[in-house]
């Protein structure tokens, strides 16, 4: 693991680290921990880290194989090739991913937003996202932790250029 974050010319975000090869023409398995690997298909290039430092990579093709991001990098055509950069970090610029639609966002996106209720009473920031089958768990940490199942009954405003969501929760769960 690099002893910083990589830097580049817009923001960098980890998207995960290389896990195996897959095929015989220098592809790698990318394990991202998201279950929305295909926000990644159209990426293009990304930042490969380890000790050694960080080592900017063209990507010629991505797809997703057996729920595993794969990846087709420029100049890494063999197995033994691939087979070296097993262990790396994989980084992409924030610019490089794809806007979604309205009320959607991406767990960077909203992790250490404060949260208030529709009072304007502070609850905490969220620390932490849990994704489910159904509706995303927010794990929001200040005086308590409070988990927010993320949903449009319960989520009023989510405005991360200004550091902040508003929620108005049911009777009792700030107290579960």
């Amino acid at each position: 693991m690099p002893s910083e974050r990589p830097s580049g010319k817009g923001k960098l975000l980890p998207l995960g680290r290389i896990a195996r090869t897959r095929g015989n023409k220098g592809e790698v398995v990318v394990e991202t921990g998201s279950e929305e690997k295909d926000h990644y298909l159209a990426l293009r290039r990304a930042f490969l880290c380890d000790e050694g430092g960080v080592k900017s990579v063209l990507i010629e093709r991505v797809w997703i194989h057996k729920g595993s991001l794969v990846l087709k990098l420029k100049g890494v055509d063999t197995i033994p090739e691939a087979e070296r950069l097993r262990g790396k970090e994989v980084w992409i610029e924030e610019a490089d991913l794809p806007a979604l639609p309205g009320d959607q966002f991406y767990i960077f996106q909203i992790v250490g937003l404060e949260v208030r209720d529709k009072e304007g009473n502070f609850l905490g920031r969220i620390e932490d996202v849990i994704e489910t089958a159904g509706a995303d768990i927010w794990v929001v940490r200040g005086d308590r932790e409070i988990l927010i199942p993320a949903v449009k009954e319960f989520i009023l405003e989510v405005k991360p250029e200004e550091g902040r969501v508003v929620v108005e929760l049911p009777e009792g769960l700030v107290e579960i």
